[in-house]
């Protein structure tokens, strides 16, 4: 992505757990009074991968760059989108940002180079 100037992150999605009061046991196992999950990372359906794509606006904002939402859902050659995984990307693209689902590096290459040519219209 580097040379697209783009900066992508990675999210993760986790849970642990937590309580009112944590013990550790001699034996190494931990004690967790009224205990319950913690989940953390952004809500179902956010990309594997998002951050900017910086992108340089014409003649209107007088040649400012500004950086473009990128949103990248990854998936192996046979996976699919969950429903909510499609409507944020779809939600995404309706707010002129770039989203697409990527089976390998060149998937992003070329998604991001339609948006900035201008093909993804």
């Amino acid at each position: 992505m580097s040379e697209l100037s783009s900066k992508m992150f990675r999210f993760n999605v986790g849970m642990a757990w937590t309580g009112d009061k944590m013990m550790r046991l001699k034996n190494g196992d931990m004690l967790i009074k009224n205990p319950r999950p913690f989940k953390a990372g952004p809500p179902k359906g956010y990309p594997d991968l998002s951050g900017w794509t910086p992108v340089t606006i014409t003649k209107d904002m007088v040649g400012k760059t500004v950086a473009v939402f990128t949103g990248c859902e990854v998936k192996t050659d046979k996976g699919r989108t969950s429903p909510k995984q499609a409507a944020f990307l779809s939600c995404v693209r309706s707010d002129g940002g770039i989203a697409f689902v990527a089976r390998n590096d060149k998937d992003c290459e070329k998604a991001i180079m339609e948006f900035k040519n201008g093909e993804d219209e």
